[in-house]
């Protein structure tokens, strides 16, 4: 794809939109551009020349001669790969503090190492399995860098873009520390990737204390949260724009309720995965099922305790 050929949309009165192919697993990602007062980013893709450079047309369709701050719904390379090249240039990078610690483990590589025992271990991942994830793992990481400096920013504050004032919303479940961000008057929604219009993003994994658990039930509180917040209109991670966040919020429940309810425990996750998977063998589908069967189980083991979906 050309630069001259991206479409940039103003998608309401200076919120703009571009989308972007991707050349990973996830074939594209949305980055919003509000426009004002504090010229602010949400999501900014990955380190590439192609995405700077689709980063400065946005501005120059925009208006825009500096970016003042990026605003990250969480920290994967699709989302933050490039915010290290913008950072460079003077703009803040926000994120919050759960996932800034992922986000340094990742840049460290320490957590593929950590992945590796416990997905043989835990999940019955063979070998030769792996060595294909740990492969996506290397490219991954040529397409981010970390930011030296990073602002942190909790839940529940706000937090001011263009000419708007966002709430900082928590919506773990794809990553421990995801964040949507919420335009009240406007009754409009950042949703990053856990609220997408055409699939569910698989849950993250993640240590509490020394038991690993899975990302999915917090993935259903959230989407119960922003389902109470009766909005009208949200901005997704990718795909389009949709109207009715609630309306989607009570579908993609009702996929993970009969998913759940579908699901029969194999002998280990990783059997389950590649049931579920159906013959798609590539490392990020096995890397998506294993998470959803990993999250079923847990679930399912939650329901038995009284736990109420």
């Amino acid at each position: 794809m050309v630069i001259e050929s991206i479409e940039i949309t103003e998608i309401y009165p200076k919120i703009f939109c571009m989308n972007l192919p991707l050349p990973l697993d996830v074939t594209d990602v949305n980055i919003y551009l509000i426009t004002g007062e504090v010229p602010t980013l949400i999501d900014v893709g990955i380190k590439t020349p192609f995405f700077y450079e689709a980063i400065k047309a946005l501005m120059k369709r925009a208006g825009v001669r500096h970016i003042a701050r990026i605003l990250l719904t969480h920290w994967h390379v699709d989302h933050a790969g490039i915010a290290a090249t913008l950072a460079e240039e003077g703009t803040e990078i926000f994120t919050s503090p759960i996932d800034y610690e992922e986000w340094l483990a990742f840049s460290k590589q320490d957590s593929f190492g950590t992945s590796h025992e416990w997905m043989i271990q835990e999940w019955g991942v063979p070998e030769e399995k792996l060595q294909a994830m740990y492969d996506n793992h290397c490219q991954y990481q040529t397409l981010f860098s970390l930011p030296s400096k990073i602002s942190l920013i909790q839940p529940g504050g706000f937090i001011q873009a263009g000419d708007y004032n966002l709430q900082i919303i928590s919506t773990p479940g794809h990553t421990r520390g995801h964040l949507s961000y919420w335009l009240e008057q406007e009754k409009l929604i950042f949703t990053g990737d856990i609220l997408l219009p055409d699939q569910i993003a698989f849950p993250g994994a993640w240590l509490e204390g020394k038991t690993r658990v899975s990302g999915l039930l917090s993935y259903i509180s959230s989407l119960k949260k922003l389902e109470s917040l009766g909005g009208q209109r949200y901005f997704p991670g990718h795909s389009t724009a949709e109207n009715d966040p609630s309306a989607r919020c009570r579908a993609v429940l009702d996929q993970i309720r009969n998913q759940i309810e579908r699901h029969a425990p194999a002998e280990d996750v990783f059997t389950g995965a590649s049931r579920l998977g159906n013959g798609k063998n590539g490392s990020g589908f096995l890397y998506y099922y294993l998470h959803h069967v990993f999250g079923c189980e847990a679930v399912q083991k939650q329901l038995k305790n009284g736990f109420v979906f």
